[in-house]
């Protein structure tokens, strides 16, 4: 970065030992279980395949995305761990399951039919995950439907039930109430299969939340994303050592001194307390920062706060 010539003085840092230093978290809380790293949305806007190829040299099971697009992009990088798709797939768009060699995720007998007539007629067979909807109320299979559905599916011979997971709605609230609940639905879920005689091999629940308060719920492996990147969840999740991975970093581009009871950009809401030297950074909410940090936000120059 010091010896480019940037044509705007502003950009992100992404700190890829941070990242290393919240995996290792991460791997130390859930030991040999699954950890199924999410980098959906170009990895929290870290960057998606900078952020996968690190996670796969550090020793994560499984990456997980939003939609097939983000799946075919990482596949195309190079990316080799199995990419868990966790968005809705298109019974047309089956092909490129197939020949990208993505995980997509069940979430209609209609897309499983279609995917079956693929892999029938070009002999192939793919691994899918199951999800189940426990209280979440988007994505997901009722769970009170969800063993009919499952045992269904089943019955596609081209078809591997390799996973079955839901997503909790509250677990970073301070009140872990209805993620009990959630768990138990799920719990109820597993324990029906079960005495049916199936057995899904990676059950997985548990989220950044959980893994830091309730870790009993990570059962075969977890999904984890925004702790990854060195965030807690809310501020009702215990806290945690972690490390930001991304740092926004600007030049000041103009300094005035002014005095006394002037006030500073939009509405006036600032006026300085004495004389004081103003220094403009050229970054607003136009980029994405968020104007209601407006006399909140802090930044650090040559290390002082």
């Amino acid at each position: 970065m010091k010896n480019e010539v940037l044509l705007r003085p502003v950009w992100a840092e992404i700190n890829l030992d941070n990242l290393k230093k919240n995996y290792k978290t991460v791997r130390k809380i859930i030991g040999k279980r699954k950890l199924i790293a999410v980098v959906k949305s170009n990895a929290y806007g870290h960057g998606s395949v900078e952020i996968a190829k690190e996670l796969e040299n550090l020793g994560a099971d499984y990456l997980a995305v939003r939609n097939l697009e983000e799946g075919v992009e990482l596949r195309s990088e190079g990316i080799e761990k199995p990419i868990l798709i966790m968005g809705y797939v298109f019974p047309k768009q089956v092909n490129y399951i197939v020949e990208f060699s993505l995980t997509p995720t069940i979430l209609s007998f209609d897309f499983a039919e279609e995917l079956e007539k693929f892999l029938e007629t070009y002999g192939e067979k793919i691994k899918v995950h199951i999800k189940i909807d426990t209280g979440m109320g988007r994505l997901g299979i009722p769970y009170k439907d969800s063993v009919e559905f499952i045992k269904e599916i089943k019955k596609l011979k081209n078809i591997e039930i390799e996973g079955l997971y839901s997503h909790f709605s509250t677990a970073d609230e301070e009140d872990k109430s209805f993620t009990e609940e959630q768990f138990k639905r799920f719990m109820y879920v597993v324990d029906k299969l079960e005495k049916e005689g199936i057995e899904i091999p990676l059950k997985h629940i548990g989220n950044s939340a959980t893994v830091i308060d309730l870790p009993k719920f990570s059962l075969d492996g977890v999904r984890v994303g925004i702790m990854l990147y060195g965030l807690r969840p809310s501020s009702f999740v215990r806290e945690i050592k972690l490390h930001p991975v991304m740092s926004i970093r600007a030049k000041i581009v103009f300094l005035k001194r002014v005095d006394k009871g002037t006030p500073i950009s939009y509405g006036r809401k600032f006026y300085t307390q004495r004389e004081s030297i103003i220094a403009t950074i050229p970054m607003g909410y136009s980029d994405g920062y968020p104007r209601a940090l407006t006399n909140i936000g802090e930044v650090i120059v040559r290390g002082k706060r």
